[in-house]
């Protein structure tokens, strides 16, 4: 992540649209190391309409998920799958973008998340994630709490073997 991150800030265009930004980061990793990595890089409000609305662009990465206002279910922001960085530097990186509206969340995560295992060896899984995402109220610090919580009950506090990363974006 350090040489990502160095990487992306010798970038010194606009990082809009999240494409381009990974575009740039791809080439000279692909060109220079040996590392293979998702990212997700976005850009959740747009600022030439005004409208709020999630660009995203997904480089191996976990597709985020969507909860509408008012809606029971939640839904993937799948569209933009791309390669993961650093493993074809021609790679081209395509763009999803996609509407919010007022009360609509959005829910980040790693893979650590959905790949938690129980002491039989069972995923704690999207399903799981998209339940707690659909049965909490649309309050984005409950539901990281609510999900952390039921994944240590899941895996019976056994410690993580992967990072555990999240991250709630509610439209207001």
């Amino acid at each position: 992540m350090a040489v990502t991150h160095s990487i992306a800030h010798t970038h010194h265009e606009q990082p809009e649209p999240p494409s381009k930004l990974l575009t740039f980061i791809n080439r000279h990793l692909a060109a220079r190391y040996t590392t293979i990595m998702g990212i997700r890089h976005g850009i959740l409000w747009n600022l030439r309409s005004g409208r709020p609305a999630a660009h995203l662009c997904r480089a191996g990465h976990n597709p985020p998920r969507l909860r509408r206002h008012g809606s029971a279910e939640a839904t993937s922001l799948d569209r933009a799958e791309n390669l993961p960085l650093g493993i074809d530097a021609g790679e081209i990186f395509h763009d999803v973008t996609e509407t919010l509206f007022v009360g609509d969340l959005i829910l980040f995560y790693t893979d650590g998340i959905t790949e938690s295992r129980d002491p039989t060896g069972d995923l704690f899984g999207v399903p799981r994630l998209d339940e707690i995402l659909c049965r909490c109220p649309p309050d984005p610090e409950m539901i990281i709490r609510t999900t952390l919580i039921a994944i240590e009950d899941f895996t019976r506090d056994a410690a993580p073997t992967d990072d555990l990363t999240l991250l709630v974006a509610r439209v207001r």
